[in-house]
């Protein structure tokens, strides 16, 4: 599924914030997709949703995209936005030297 969203809006120029839309790819990989909107509009998903939007502001994240390092179970923010190669590489090697916090 995450490669037909991935493919539906950059390829395709789909919007893929629409239930609808996300509807018809499920329904292309075998999908229902009337089980698939149930689902999709559950309390559940709801749930599920919030809570990882709420680990993601935990982890650090503030914008797209947002580079993070894990390291045992910590988590480091690296970067947020687009940066040069050279500046990204700089903030994961000072987030991976053994003192790093």
């Amino acid at each position: 599924m995450f490669k037909a969203i991935q493919s539906a809006f950059y390829a395709k120029g789909r919007d893929v914030t629409q239930a609808g839309v996300l509807a018809d790819l499920a329904a292309g990989l075998g999908v229902d997709d009337r089980t698939f909107l149930r689902d999709f509009d559950s309390d559940t998903a709801h749930a599920r949703t919030q809570a990882h939007f709420r680990q993601a502001r935990q982890a650090g994240v503030r914008g797209f995209p947002t580079l993070i390092v894990q390291r045992d179970t910590q988590l480091h923010p690296v970067c947020s936005g687009c940066l040069p190669l050279d500046t990204v590489r700089a903030a994961i090697d000072r987030c991976l030297q053994p003192d790093a916090q």
